[in-house]
């Protein structure tokens, strides 16, 4: 399961806390994580769902 780096927070709990309306800024606050660490998670939830359709 990905994880956000140096740490054991699954990328898919940052997926749940955007789906249920939580902001980038409260999502830090809430799990001590840097802003950008999550938006990083972010652009890999989009490379995942973006490789099918990269593919020859």
């Amino acid at each position: 399961m990905p994880v956000i780096n140096n740490t054991r927070i699954p990328v898919s709990l940052m997926v749940a806390c955007l789906k249920d309306e939580m902001t980038i800024k409260e999502i830090s606050e809430e799990y001590k994580l840097a802003e950008k660490d999550i938006e990083k998670a972010m652009e890999y939830v989009i490379e995942v769902l973006d490789a099918p359709y990269q593919e020859g």
